[in-house]
């Protein structure tokens, strides 16, 4: 039964894991383009 329990476990761990592999991907992707746009504009400004 523990087996059982344990085994069907494991795809929502998959799951979770993924998402937050996303989320950390999405807020370094989001970032980086905000940091661009920061130099764009600076180097328009200056």
């Amino acid at each position: 039964m523990l087996g059982t329990t344990k085994k069907c476990d494991w795809p929502w761990l998959w799951i979770e894991l993924i998402c937050s592999v996303n989320m950390i991907l999405l807020y370094a992707i989001s970032s980086t383009i905000v940091l661009c746009e920061f130099t764009k504009a600076a180097i328009i400004l200056g």
